[in-house]
């Protein structure tokens, strides 16, 4: 979570660790724990149509992925846990796919199983 302008409290789900955020800082919630940091940009990542990510666990991305293009993974053998730094692009799914997975060297297949949904299969 990235704060621009003004002050944000961020909270995990218990309220049990808060973080107020100024602008220009930023917070990771993960395991439990918080990361704060500083950045520099002056908007949104989406308003740019993309999003961009600095050393975020694998699992993070796939997760954002996921909620962009309304897609299903299936990751079994690969390490979620793994950092990621790069972005993705929010206008075609196939781009966004090749921007994140071919520099760690993971490869993927499409599939369409109940024409609905739309399942990435990670190995």
């Amino acid at each position: 979570i990235k704060c621009f302008e003004g002050k944000v409290m961020v909270a995990d789900n218990n309220k049990q660790q808060q973080v107020l955020l100024t602008s220009g800082k930023a917070v990771r919630l993960k395991d439990g724990k918080t990361d704060t940091f500083e950045f520099n940009e002056t908007s949104p990542d989406w308003i740019k149509g993309e999003s961009i990510f600095k050393d975020a666990p694998l699992q993070e991305v796939i997760d954002a992925l996921s909620i962009q293009y309304d897609i299903e993974f299936s990751a079994n053998g690969v390490d979620l846990e793994r950092n990621y730094s790069g972005k993705f692009t929010h206008k075609d799914l196939n781009t966004a796919l090749e921007m994140v997975f071919i520099p760690m060297g993971i490869k993927y297949s499409i599939k369409h199983p109940d024409n609905k949904t739309t399942l990435i299969d990670l190995y």
